[in-house]
């Protein structure tokens, strides 16, 4: 069994094409904190000055990155032994990461090619006999290390046909230097550090945060490191804070939405109880989403900022520390301050995105007084005491509970929605101001308001625009839906429509009532939902937030669509206004939904019905997961794992399998049938192959799992006629007439066809 995913690379898949060879040599450089990463791109030839490089370098780690070598002279061996050897000596450590073949080819003949450095990650060689291709495959050492001693990397699809692809070497040789070391790890900081500079996705999971805790007096320091996501403690972090606060943010990598609404809460929580809160080595991804005015509060600032700069004459990118206190009246002028070169002492550009550069230059003053600093500065250079349980180290996932979506609580909800039609719709028709300046309706779809959107609301909640809610009314369920404010009348048909139908599924949601199911599949979605519809309730005019749910509940819609359990029969309603508002035109939707309850039942119990195969028990993908993987539509959610071929492929509980063989699988009898059809076609070759399970990964992309499936040896045959493979009805056999493709379950020639 290949034991892993297929790999992660910066680009953000896990097999690329060889890149075609290029003359010139360029070498990018990033440095932050002691780490230098060098990129290498091109040949390295004679005109390649290794000595001199390794001279420049100033580094605890040094970071190789040679993916994208395309050739490697003789005098250019020359000159990189050289280069490593003088590089060993000048820093502390050296990792080489995503080793092109060519490079994993000189570090298995050239005798201290990679001098003291550990090789991290490297492309594996795999060719497509089928479209005649060649592609690389990400392998890393810590994950891949298994696979790697076992030298057996299992056949997988290939990008450009699906068909088959194998891996090119042999790999006795391929892997004689890598199984000369031991299994590499890159430490946090180094990970990190590649998360940040290079986007590079060290591990197939995301980074547990951690966080160390520092008090002296009414100051207190806590530092984070690692990803920002749901799991975010902001109740622990809240407890007994007080005084000046100040966040050593430098270390975050990724920010999920989910992390960065419980980074709001958390704010909101402490603001009324701490003197101030300071962001210390705010990068860009913390600047772009956790440093805008909503998100602050009356309390936080931007103490220090960590931007990549670009020195021309150096063709390097380093991370500079920029102390917003000393350079307040350039960024009050609207400008970034340029910042020497720490090699050749030259002005420096910022080339942060144009979205960390707007908000940095929108920051509040600082006002952190200058005996606080001290005594942060002095808590952040002393080192985090080792402790054996770290409260809030590291974060667990949150178990969540069964949430109820109807009931008594819904039906009040629908009721008020009903009874209101849109709390804000009414308001504004009565003249009072409301979000975007609207004040009055100048036209509508009909001349009456329909008789689902009662003419006045009692009270001053509901759903309101961009809310849905859905409730029994005797044999039929009604939902309803509103629109956010859109600007056009067809945004705002849509966005009612889809709120309605996410609040349909939820109600249907409700009605399964498998144990297994609701421990299962609801986590899948209902944080992550949660935390975006805080997000936008919070920052009702963000267009990062707005984007985000809007984007969430087509998804919702389109696989409620896509499932096709008696909703094309259901019966929508829908009505629009206009206002003329301060901005310009604005729309307001609404949208009604109306189905049997029989209908409910019936979806409820095709969604919550197990399916059986490889060992393990399915249920269809329910739409709602469209809040957490907003480009999947169809699939399975795995809601047992039993003794099988799923489990020796690794596949957890809750995993959301997409593809079984290369082909899509797009619900529970879906998958029992192309398991069982991929199963079969493997075991008859005499060979067996590996089965291919592709899997929706928590960041968004796609995984790839192998398991293996021995085959079934056929019996030997003579070489006149009888029923052999390709044989005709009378046993003569096909001639010059290429049968191949009449056995293969999927009408393809594989690699057993000897015309391929």
């Amino acid at each position: 069994m290949d034991a892993a995913p297929t790999g992660s690379a910066p680009s953000g898949g896990a097999t690329a094409s060889a890149p075609a060879p290029v003359a010139k040599l360029t070498i990018d450089k990033f440095a932050d904190a002691g780490i230098v990463c060098l990129r290498f791109t091109g040949t390295i030839d004679e005109a390649f000055e290794g000595k001199k490089l390794a001279a420049a370098l100033k580094a605890d780690t040094l970071v190789l990155d040679l993916g994208r070598v395309g050739k490697i002279s003789s005098f250019g061996i020359r000159e990189w032994v050289d280069f490593i050897s003088a590089a060993s000596r000048a820093v502390g450590r050296s990792y080489l990461i995503e080793c092109a073949p060519k490079v994993v080819d000189q570090m298995n003949m050239v005798a201290n090619f990679c001098g003291d450095g550990r090789v991290f990650s490297f492309f594996a060689p795999f060719r497509c006999d089928h479209c005649d291709s060649e592609h690389r495959v990400l392998l890393q050492v810590d994950r891949d290390w298994e696979t790697i001693k076992s030298g057996k990397l299992a056949e997988r699809p290939c990008p450009g046909c699906s068909e088959r692809m194998y891996f090119d070497e042999d790999p006795t040789s391929f892997f004689s230097y890598i199984l000369g070391q031991d299994r590499t790890e890159l430490p946090a900081e180094v990970a990190a550090f590649l998360a940040q500079q290079l986007d590079y996705a060290v591990a197939d999971l995301g980074r547990k945060l951690k966080v160390d805790k520092a008090i002296d007096g009414r100051v207190t320091v806590l530092k984070l490191a690692g990803d920002l996501d749901g799991t975010f403690p902001k109740d622990k972090l809240a407890e007994g804070l007080e005084g000046t606060v100040a966040l050593d943010v430098a270390g975050l990598g990724r920010i999920e939405p989910a992390g960065a609404a419980h980074w709001r809460a958390w704010i909101r929580q402490v603001t009324p109880v701490v003197d101030g809160v300071y962001l210390l080595g705010a990068g860009p991804a913390v600047l772009e989403r956790l440093a805008q005015r909503d998100d602050l509060g009356a309390k936080a600032q931007v103490v220090t900022a960590s931007l990549p700069f670009t020195c021309a004459p150096c063709a390097s990118t380093s991370t500079q520390l920029l102390d917003l206190a000393e350079h307040a009246a350039a960024l009050a002028a609207g400008v970034v301050p340029e910042r020497p070169c720490p090699t050749c002492k030259k002005p420096m550009t910022c080339v942060a995105s144009d979205g960390a550069r707007a908000a940095l230059l929108q920051l509040p003053a600082v006002s952190l007084d200058p005996a606080s600093r001290k005594i942060i500065d002095e808590l952040r250079a002393r080192r985090p005491e080792v402790r054996k349980a770290a409260a809030g180290a590291v974060v667990a996932p949150v178990v969540v509970a069964r949430t109820s979506w109807t009931g008594p609580v819904l039906a009040a909800l629908l009721a008020l929605a009903l009874a209101g039609g849109g709390v804000l719709a009414y308001q504004q028709l009565r003249g009072t101001p409301g979000p975007a300046g609207l004040r009055k309706a100048i036209a509508a779809s009909a001349s009456t308001r329909p008789g689902w959107i009662p003419a006045r609301p009692d009270g001053e909640a509901g759903p309101g625009p961009g809310g849905g809610a859905c409730a029994d009314a005797g044999a039929s369920v009604v939902c309803l839906g509103t629109s956010a404010i859109a600007i056009t009348q067809d945004d705002a048909d849509q966005d009612a429509t889809e709120a309605a139908l996410e609040a349909l599924a939820g109600a249907v949601a409700d009605r399964v009532k498998s144990t297994r199911w609701r421990s299962t599949v609801l986590p899948l979605w209902t944080e992550v939902r949660a935390a975006k519809l805080a997000a936008f309730a919070g920052a009702p005019d963000s267009a990062v937030a707005r984007s985000e749910v809007r984007e969430a509940r087509r998804a919702v819609a389109a696989a409620l669509r896509a499932a096709g359990l008696d909703l094309a029969a259901a019966p929508i309603e829908r009505y629009w206004e206009e206002y003329d508002t301060t901005a310009g035109r604005r729309y307001l939707g609404f949208s009604q939904v109306t189905v049997t309850s029989a209908q409910l039942q019936r979806m409820a119990e095709a969604f919550g019905t197990e399916h059986q195969a490889l060992g393990a028990s399915a249920v269809g993908l329910f739409p709602l997961v469209g809040w957490r993987y907003p480009n999947v539509r169809t699939g399975v959610v795995l809601v047992a794992v039993e003794d099988g071929l799923l489990k020796s492929a690794g596949l957890p509980v809750s995993a959301v399998v997409v593809g079984v063989g290369g082909r899509p699988v797009d619900d529970g009898p879906a998958f029992v049938r192309v398991a069982a059809a991929e199963v079969a076609y493997l075991e008859s070759k005499p060979t067996g192959g590996p089965l291919t399970l592709t899997i929706q990964g928590g960041d968004g992309r796609e995984r790839t799992f192998y398991a293996v499936i021995a085959g079934k040896p056929r019996p030997p045959t003579g070489s006149g006629g009888g029923k052999r493979d390709g044989g005709g009805p009378r046993g003569g056999g096909p001639g010059n007439v290429n049968v191949w493709d009449r056995y293969d379950p999927k009408g393809r020639p594989g690699r057993d066809d000897p015309t391929q």
